[in-house]
Order: C-alpha cells, then sequence, then structure tokens
C-alpha cells in the first residue's frame, strides 16, 4: 500500500462508479430486535464500534451489503457460503436478512478493479488479510488505512471489494453520511412495518 500521501494524489484521479441495483444485508436478531426498540435495519452505527475490515473503531457510520443474498448469511455468520448452500452446516445464529434499493449516484471506488490496485499499491491478497488480528495486536490494517483516505477524499460514498467469507462475491461498504439525495438506500418493504430509508425523508408540518 502507498503512503497516506502518496494515496492522496492517486485517489484524486480514480474514476468514481456510480451504483444503482439491488443489494442485500442479514442481520443478527440479537442486535436487531431489542426491547422496546422498532427494528433499524440500515442502523449504521455498529460497524464503528468494534471494527470492520474497511471501519476502524470510531469510524465513519457505514453500512456493509452484498451483491448476492446468500453472501450476507455467510458474513453476518463467519460461515463459507458453499457450506451453506451445501447443508454442510447450519446458521448459528437466528438473522434478518432483506434487500434494498441501492442508487449512489456520485459512485464508488471499485477494489475489484486490478488497475485501481496497482495504482494504489494494493492487492487482493493485502485487500483480503486479517483485519481482526492485525486490530487486536495493534498493527497497522491496511484497509482501514486505505478507507480512511479514500473517505478523507470526498469523492466516493463507499467502496466495492470481493467477499472474504463467499470468495468472488462482490459487496459494497457505503458511507452512510454521503447519502443525499438525489442518492438513496431503501428498504424493500411491501408491508411497511420495517421500511427505512437514507436519506430519511421529513415530515412537512402542517398549519391550520
Amino acid at each position: 500500500m502507498h503512503s497516506e500521501d502518496v494515496l492522496a494524489d492517486v485517489l484524486a484521479n480514480l474514476p468514481a462508479v456510480p451504483i444503482n441495483g439491488t443489494y442485500h444485508r442479514s442481520v443478527a436478531n440479537a442486535s436487531l430486535y431489542r426491547k422496546g426498540r422498532k427494528p433499524k435495519l440500515l442502523f449504521s452505527l455498529g460497524a464503528g464500534m468494534n471494527g470492520a475490515r474497511f471501519t476502524p473503531k470510531g469510524g465513519p457510520p457505514c453500512l456493509y451489503v452484498s451483491a448476492q443474498p446468500v453472501t450476507t448469511l455467510s458474513e453476518v455468520s463467519g460461515i463459507a457460503s458453499s457450506l451453506v448452500l451445501a447443508g454442510l452446516v447450519a446458521i448459528p445464529q437466528p438473522t434478518t436478512a432483506f434487500s434494498m434499493n441501492v442508487n449512489l449516484h456520485r459512485g464508488i471506488l471499485d477494489l475489484t478493479n486490478t488497475d485501481n490496485l496497482d495504482k494504489l499499491g494494493t492487492t487482493l491478497a493485502e485487500l483480503d488479510g486479517p483485519w481482526e488480528e492485525q486490530m487486536k495486536n495493534g498493527e497497522p490494517v491496511p484497509t482501514q488505512d486505505l478507507a480512511k483516505a479514500v473517505y478523507e477524499s470526498k469523492r466516493f460514498q463507499g467502496l466495492q471489494f470481493f467477499s472474504h467469507e463467499a470468495p468472488g462475491q462482490v459487496n459494497i461498504m457505503i458511507w452512510t453520511e454521503t447519502v443525499k439525495a438525489p442518492s438513496v438506500v431503501e428498504v424493500i418493504d411491501g408491508s411497511g412495518k420495517l421500511a427505512d430509508r437514507i436519506p430519511k425523508i421529513r415530515k412537512r408540518r402542517t398549519t391550520t
């Protein structure tokens, strides 16, 4: 990975790829359903509480979502999707899986594009490295350092990258504070009971 200064120069010239499609997410029920609280499917502070591959502890609010539904189960449970599909293992905890419409008009940085990786001075192997172990040992976490540089460039709304738990499948990480109209992330919920979207629609006060 290049140094912070070099990354800043490189990021100024890399393309931002707009996203417009259906993505998927699974959330452990223990985190989603809490007494006296309405479930928030698009709660975006979780990754920053404990850290994640592209999110240091205390990092900006974000959502990790997947291009394929089965990948979300692998991500939330830590089990390879091939084993789940083969029926060789069971999901260890109850989860809620859902889909959402994602429109990011400003675009994301595509870390599945090897040309981009070459310019950033990184590799797929480095991006798939043991970030949890690195954090635990107090070592630099290259993926988090890269995400910090991307975020600070203010050019991208998130990152696209390959899943660790489901090799070959694609995830995106969205910085939710960058999702402003006409961009939108909205849960697909025909019942309306679990409806959620970013940005929120503010109800106008009526005057009499």
